[in-house]
């Protein structure tokens, strides 16, 4: 890979321009903003959004639906057998680093987990470590390479929280419409977790196309529900092996709202900027809770 951080102020996307690089791939672009650093691949698409100095908090209309995904693993309430139970340690492993932001808001919601991201770009890695801190999430452990190769490598049934999201720079990973990679993804998933995938509803040929792969190979006896969005195509689906307490969840989704709230500024005016940006950059301030009761079937919004 080669890069470099402009030598004069440059800007990119209404942003300051930090650092730009080349891969195999293409384009790795970092950029500044009030709401923090974010992550594209040569176009407009945002790859990934972080606040440095709070990374766990979302600060990308998806990221914060993605969080939603620690609301959903819980203990059968009528279970035929053992193996039903959630794991002693939750495992939740992420497809698609991008700025780390999504590791970080599960570490947070879900301290005692252990997390496993597997990422294809050795330069999205790099620019993670070196731009946002990824570093200083140490329990985190690294995969690197596709996102195929380094599933199989995952135990039978081990994983409470799958969270994908596979873009390049012109959309959805090829892998999504690969049903051996769902295959491997049925595989790994444990009974009573969730899977949770950040697709496009742009594109309804493609978005169908996962959608039925989702719903043969992770929750044929399952349920399988989506988060729209106002501003944004993006459509969040949530899988899951057995079906689940809607309500439930949503109760456990109140707790999310708790530990993610609103930071606290001692400045009015530095909260209005923050209120301000947001509403700029599409997010909605809509609560974990309220998104969850907005489940509904994927196929309504398509």
């Amino acid at each position: 890979m080669s890069g470099r951080a402009p030598r004069l102020p440059t800007w990119r996307y209404g942003k300051r321009l930090l650092w730009r690089g080349y891969d195999e791939w293409g384009i790795v672009e970092v950029v500044e903003g009030f709401l923090g650093r974010g992550l594209h691949f040569g176009t407009s698409a945002l790859q990934g959004r972080i606040n440095r100095e709070k990374p766990w908090l979302p600060v990308a209309e998806y990221a914060a639906t993605m969080a939603a995904a620690a609301a959903f693993p819980a203990p059968q309430k009528r279970r035929s057998d053992h193996k039903a139970e959630l794991p002693k340690q939750p495992q939740v492993c992420i497809l698609g680093l991008g700025t780390g932001a999504l590791a970080w808001t599960y570490h947070y919601l879900m301290p005692h987990a252990q997390i496993t991201a597997i990422e294809l770009r050795p330069a999205v890695v790099e620019v993670a470590r070196s731009l946002f801190n990824l570093d200083k999430l140490s329990d985190l452990k690294l995969m690197v390479g596709d996102a195929l190769a380094c599933i199989k490598k995952l135990p039978t049934n081990s994983q409470t929280i799958i969270a994908i999201d596979l873009f390049t720079s012109i959309g959805m990973a090829d892998c999504l419409l690969d049903r051996v990679f769902w295959r491997e993804v049925g595989r790994v998933i444990h009974p009573t977790g969730v899977v949770c995938i950040n697709t496009w509803a742009s594109r309804p040929e493609l978005f169908l196309q996962v959608h039925d792969c989702v719903e043969e190979r992770i929750c044929p006896a399952g349920n399988l529900y989506a988060i729209d969005h106002r501003h944004f195509s993006n459509l969040i689906l949530f899988a899951t092996p057995r079906l689940v307490d809607i309500e439930d969840i949503c109760r456990r989704g109140q707790f999310i709202d708790d530990r993610l709230a609103l930071p606290q500024f001692r400045s009015k005016n530095r909260r209005r900027r923050w209120l301000r940006e947001s509403e700029y950059a599409g997010l909605s301030g809509e609560s974990i809770s309220d998104r969850l009761g907005r489940l509904a079937s994927p196929l309504i919004d398509v």
